[in-house]
């Protein structure tokens, strides 16, 4: 019974896969000018073959602004608690966060994760990421971790093909090719969820096509042209061509790995039901429309100017080289020789200057040369990036003031694009999963240490219990920072509006929540973090003082020394002048 579905199932993967070769080809076309190996040269010249990585280095400019926007700093994201002004939670959300920061940076490498989604999302117009567990053994002890890695778009593939939203997609393929020592460790790490394979019933795998291009480009064959390390003195197979696949079935997704090169044909090796109720991908497309999930990327548009420039670029050398080394027309009677007759400094030739004529070539290098820049502009403006991105105003063009930051906001509008897409489709969602994945797999005895820092002091000891909570995660780039920043100005001059008017509310019968007012301030303004080791409930004590200096009218020295308010309108004058540091403080 179990053949059968595998063999129904291979015979789904295939029709599913053999479907996108036309896409394939686009893409390889990119990744060819991308690597500047293209071949698609329309002006073949004779002499100048020059291939300039145009489109290379446009699209890395933008995916180095695009990182830089989605990491401005150590603090990329926020973690927010279901009760925001909750004492116990928002220290709590500390731990969560410290947890959270210590997995992107030390596990799981956050920034070349997000370097290669935005190079991906640049090159395809996709960009995928997966979350899953990992498994370390060090020194006899056994740890697990969540993790998450970018998809290589060419052996990623969905059913159907109209779906523009993950909530469409019935089935998800990914192709693995996995070396044999790893499935065994495997094997022997989850016995009963993996069906052991023997090395001896292994065929040899058949490499997916995209790959043995990509790696014949680069000069290599397919790794199994590589007798692998084994034991056994004949030589044995060593990968496991596995296609990971993904279907829906009645509201839960179920994990299949279904292998291709067994001597007895495809073979179902590994079978669950997932516990969430979405697949481990998160899909963003940079140009989605409706009912369709392949759609043309920015490098289908920056493909063709690439060879556009390149194609100019050998155009106009050859002109310059015509034009500074003209041809010469000889009267082959007057010269008989004519091989003796060779350019070059000084060199004399023996015959009547009548005899030879210089021919009159236009010069054609400086047209050449203005296309060739107009093409390089616009590489570099579809790419991403311009004059003002590049900090290079133009001319009578305004230099600083709020001018120039509104030019330089609208020249990033399409780096803003792509850090606002991959926070939306990629990175927010992930933080979810990472989370949800610590909660399921990893083991209440586990204790994580997490090193401390400059805002952490002293060492962390995280449990998964200690984690167990409501939480908002958000991955929050310089973009969004912008945005909180601009917001909590904004809180800061309402809350100095509310002191000077908080003895009219207070003859009207209200009053204001000053305590939450200032921890909102101070958390969009400066983050969440040790939030709740500044703003302290007042002790019985400090109750008592606050009471007796009330009930005293202006009260004693002694309770003016300790900082405590004498009355109400010195409280409001303290959270005025707690305002204006904190506003200091933002600004700077």
């Amino acid at each position: 019974m179990q053949d059968e579905q595998a063999v129904k199932l291979a015979q789904m993967v295939k029709e599913v896969t053999g479907r996108r070769v036309p896409i394939e080809t686009s893409w390889l076309a990119i990744l060819r000018a991308w690597k500047n190996s293209s071949d698609n040269a329309q002006y073949h010249s004779p002499t100048f073959k020059y291939r300039v990585p145009a489109l290379r280095r446009a699209v890395e400019r933008s995916v180095t602004r695009a990182t830089q926007a989605l990491l401005p700093g150590p603090q990329f994201f926020e973690v927010k608690p279901g009760h925001e002004f909750d004492v116990a939670n928002g220290q709590q959300a500390d731990a969560v966060r410290a947890y959270m920061t210590f997995l992107l940076t030390r596990k799981i490498k956050a920034r070349r994760l997000v370097t290669q989604l935005a190079r991906s999302l640049y090159l395809y117009g996709r960009s995928i990421v997966k979350t899953g567990i990992r498994v370390e053994r060090r020194f006899g002890t056994r740890t697990v971790w969540p993790t998450a890695r970018a998809v290589d778009p060419f052996m990623f593939y969905v059913w159907p093909e109209t779906a523009s939203e993950t909530e469409d997609i019935t089935m998800i393929v990914e192709q693995h090719m996995m070396a044999w020592e790893s499935y065994e460790s495997e094997a022997q790490a989850l016995p009963k969820a993996i069906v052991p394979i023997r090395r001896v019933d292994l065929t040899k795998p058949v490499w997916v096509d995209t790959l043995i291009e990509r790696l014949g480009r680069s000069g290599f064959a397919d790794p199994s042209d590589v007798p692998a390390a084994s034991t056994v003195p004949s030589r044995q197979e060593g990968f496991l061509a596995i296609s990971e696949v993904w279907l829906r079935s009645a509201g839960q997704w179920v994990m299949i790995w279904l292998l291709w090169n067994h001597r007895d044909g495809p073979k179902i090796i590994r079978q669950h039901a997932s516990l969430f109720p979405e697949p481990p991908y998160r899909i963003a497309l940079a140009r989605p429309l409706s009912n369709e999930h392949y759609t043309n990327g920015q490098g289908d548009d920056l493909r063709d100017l690439d060879t556009w420039f390149n194609d100019t670029l050998n155009q106009m050398e050859d002109a310059r080289v015509a034009t500074a080394l003209p041809p010469i027309c000889i009267d082959p009677d007057e010269a008989p020789r004519l091989e003796e007759l060779q350019f070059g400094s000084r060199i004399p030739w023996r015959i009547k200057p009548e005899f030879a004529k210089v021919l009159d070539i236009p010069d054609t290098s400086v047209a050449s040369l203005r296309v060739a820049q107009f093409a390089f502009g616009l590489l570099n403006t579809i790419g991403g990036s311009g004059q003002v991105a590049e900090g290079q105003p133009g001319r009578n063009m305004p230099r600083a003031g709020y001018a120039v930051n509104q030019l330089v906001s609208l020249s990033m509008a399409d780096i803003k694009d792509v850090a606002e897409i991959l926070e939306q489709e990629n990175l927010t969602p992930m933080l979810q999963d990472l989370y949800d994945l610590t909660l399921d797999f990893i083991p209440h005895s586990q204790v994580i240490r997490i090193p401390g820092s400059e805002a952490f002091p002293d060492p962390r000891a995280v449990t998964t219990a200690s984690l167990l909570g409501s939480w908002d995660f958000n991955w929050t780039g310089s973009l969004q920072s912008a945005d909180v920043q601009m917001r909590s100005q904004k809180l800061l001059s309402f809350a100095q509006i509310l002191t000077q008017a908080s003895q009219q509310l207070i003859a009207s019968g209200y009053k204001v929540n000053w305590p939450d007012l200032l921890k909102m301030v101070f958390r969009d303004g400066l983050g969440e973090r040790g939030l709740e080791q500044l703003i302290l409930p007042l002790s019985e004590q400090e109750k008592a003082q606050m009471a007796a200096a009330t009930q005293g009218g202006q009260g004693g020295p002694g309770v003016q020394a300790r900082g405590i308010p004498q009355t109400q309108d010195d409280m409001v004058r303290q959270m005025a002048r707690q305002f204006q540091t904190l506003a200091g403080a933002g600004g700077a």
